[in-house]
């Protein structure tokens, strides 16, 4: 609930935040009465490409779903709240952050038990990792500290690098790169600690992602209904026009193409990695939220939160190859490229349900 509490303190978009929010909590009296998990983040599950495994948070439980490659479900007890996971594949780790204790679950992937707990500052929300150092970085929503957890020792210091919505890494550099909704700068944290802030003037930033073959961080604006390309090695920046209220951005590295979700468009904007120019405009359903790519196959999965379905989109032709019905209120995608299998999280719903995909084969 925390982007749409910040949201509707937006002047420019208050009427949307309204919106968005009077929304979800008529969904929320709809489903409270019924016995289910809750999801709102878009990191709020991921797969393992160690094991195959997809993990998935649970709120309302305080637990870590996990699904086995086979199709076994089983669960977790973690800290209260959790609320994004991120895995390091290298040393079989799952990252669990609980925003409820103030800490974070270090899971072994191998026996899927905590093997630690790792305290972090006031409310963390979100977390990224370096697989290069296998390190964690956390964000504090109460705090102008960001929780770097080493996962060797499973030690923890806090860096202030300010209060921060979403992190994304740059393993190949070493470089970690933070956004809040309510500041303009693009704001990174180097290996050694260095704190360095480009104010790029940006306009209510949003979604966040990293092309680490060619060093470009990819922020989008929903205050501009523009896409920002930010390139670490020289500082350049070029801005690419998108759709109404792009909130969610994802690379697909192999094919040098960057998809932006445009919430209020029901559209996802196509754009070219080599000339930073969109190429195609593609309708979607209801209010995009989340963005998911199988780099092995070039499908974009689209989570439609208010549709209840997830489009898949060949990202060859830029055509809607179906439209998958998911849980209530999807919000978040995971997508296992070697198999192909395809998860979302869902807020209103049983937190987790795999995408039938028969009809793409």
């Amino acid at each position: 609930m925390r982007r749409y509490g910040r949201l509707k303190r937006l002047g420019m978009l208050i009427l949307a935040a309204v919106m968005i929010f009077a929304g979800l909590r008529r969904l929320r009296a709809q489903t409270d009465a019924e016995p289910h998990g809750r999801t709102i983040h878009p990191h709020a599950l991921g797969f393992n490409p160690a094991t195959h495994r997809l993990y998935c948070v649970d709120q309302d439980d305080d637990r870590v779903l996990i699904v086995d490659k086979d199709g076994t479900r089983s669960s977790v007890a973690v800290g209260k709240q959790p609320n994004a996971i991120a895995i390091d594949p290298a040393v079989n780790r799952i990252y669990v952050v609980n925003a409820g204790s103030g800490n974070v679950s270090v899971m072994d992937g191998a026996t899927d038990r905590v093997v630690a707990t790792v305290a972090t500052d006031t409310r963390p929300y979100a977390i990224g990792i370096d697989t290069a150092l296998h390190r964690a970085y956390v964000t504090n929503t109460f705090s102008d500290k960001v929780t770097v957890l080493e996962g060797a020792a499973n030690s923890a210091q806090q860096k202030p690098v300010g209060s921060k919505d979403f992190v994304e890494t740059d393993a190949k550099r070493r470089r970690a790169f933070f956004i809040s909704y309510e500041d303009p700068a693009l704001t990174m944290l180097d290996a050694d600690g260095k704190i360095h802030r480009e104010d790029l003037g940006l306009s209510h930033p949003w979604g966040l992602a990293i092309d680490q073959q060619r060093g470009i961080v990819y922020v989008t604006e929903i205050g501009r209904d523009t896409l920002i390309a930010y390139h670490e090695e020289n500082g350049k920046t070029e801005k690419v026009p998108t759709g109404s209220m792009p909130d969610a951005v994802v690379v697909d590295e192999a094919a040098n193409k960057v998809y932006v979700a445009n919430y209020a468009a029901d559209s996802v904007t196509v754009i070219d990695g080599v000339t930073m120019k969109p190429v195609a405009t593609v309708a979607v359903g209801h209010l995009p939220q989340a963005l998911g790519i199988d780099a092995t196959r070039h499908f974009v999965f689209i989570a439609n939160t208010h549709s209840n379905s997830v489009a898949v989109m060949d990202g060859a032709t830029n055509r809607v190859l179906a439209t998958i019905p998911a849980g209530n209120n999807p919000y978040a995608v995971a997508v296992d490229s070697e198999s192909g299998d395809a998860y979302v999280a869902n807020y209103g719903s049983h937190p987790v349900t795999k995408l039938d995909l028969f009809s793409l084969h």
